[in-house]
């Protein structure tokens, strides 16, 4: 089991706490990027009645009260995935100056490597920032190590 303990900037100050779990197949992170937060889908002027809802804008993420979307894959040797900017059309409300940090955990003894948009190749434990992307952008993800690689990628405004 691994953890990371993530950040975001709220929309809003003084919301009330909320908790949720939520497991994410491998099986699907092994097909393609797998979206697991995004934004409450009522936006930062949710009424109390949304706010319990807790209605995520990408259907079965955990929802969060900021402009922020977050996913993982698991990407198999020689196999290229992509990652769509602001997680698709109309799930982010700031469109254009994103950054997207990209985290490669240690999972597969340091042999997992991935190289990011054709240049810059990543090894477990490492991370970057691509910044200033706008929604629709694609970030594309290829494993070039001894095996599949674990990528997480962390899209905000």
């Amino acid at each position: 089991m691994h953890f990371l303990q993530i950040w975001a900037k709220p929309w809003a100050q003084s919301l009330p706490p909320t908790y949720h779990t939520h497991s994410f197949p491998d099986s699907a992170k092994r097909a393609a990027f797998v979206p697991l937060l995004s934004p409450l889908a009522a936006g930062p002027r949710a009424s109390l009645t949304q706010e319990k809802a807790a209605e995520p804008k990408i259907p079965g993420t955990i929802p969060v009260h900021a402009n922020f979307v977050m996913g993982a894959a698991i990407v198999p040797v020689e196999e290229r995935f992509v990652w769509a900017v602001g997680g698709g059309k109309g799930v982010v409300t700031k469109t254009k100056g994103r950054n997207v940090y990209v985290h490669v955990p240690m999972a597969r003894g340091g042999r997992g490597r991935v190289r990011v948009g054709g240049g810059v190749v990543l090894e477990e434990g490492d991370g970057a920032f691509v910044r200033g992307v706008a929604e629709g952008d694609e970030l594309t993800f290829e494993s070039v190590g001894e095996v599949e690689v674990e990528v997480i990628v962390l899209d905000s405004d």
